[in-house]
């Protein structure tokens, strides 16, 4: 055999193994105590507690209220979760009791760099807890 022979064979070997793995589903891993349910990429974000993925989902953080566009505070809030997240891919834990809000967005912990963005932006003072019932997340708790 000789050495291109080889070279090809351990590309094919290569595609062959990389399509055998499969990475762990979102429900294993574990994060600051949430379940990585699954991963979204962060394309927009419309203010500090509300976010658009590269499949057009709008996410609105579950627990929390950070000031609305226009309000004191507002600019600080969105600028803080485009500095953690805008581009980037991140987990989700969406509420199981409540998963939509009354404008369809998923209610969601957002999980980055192993911690609970949600709570990042209480401790920040960028937002105030927001607790509506039923909800899988108790942000008092936090």
């Amino acid at each position: 055999m000789t050495i291109s022979h080889l070279f090809y064979i351990a590309i094919i070997m290569a595609f062959a193994a990389y399509g055998a793995y499969t990475e762990p589903s979102g429900a294993e891993l574990i994060i600051d105590g949430f379940n990585c349910e699954r991963t979204v990429t962060i394309i927009e974000v419309l203010d500090g507690d509300t976010v658009k993925t590269d499949a057009y989902e709008r996410i609105r953080f579950t627990g929390i209220n950070t000031p609305e566009l226009g309000e004191p505070g507002s600019l600080e809030a969105k600028n803080f979760t485009e500095q953690m997240i805008l581009g980037k891919t991140v987990c989700i834990d969406v509420d199981d009791t409540r998963p939509l809000d009354k404008y369809d967005r998923t209610l969601a912990v957002i999980l980055v760099g192993g911690a609970n963005l949600n709570k990042q932006l209480l401790d920040q003072k960028l937002a105030r807890i927001m607790y509506i019932k039923p909800s899988e997340f108790n942000p008092y708790n936090w």
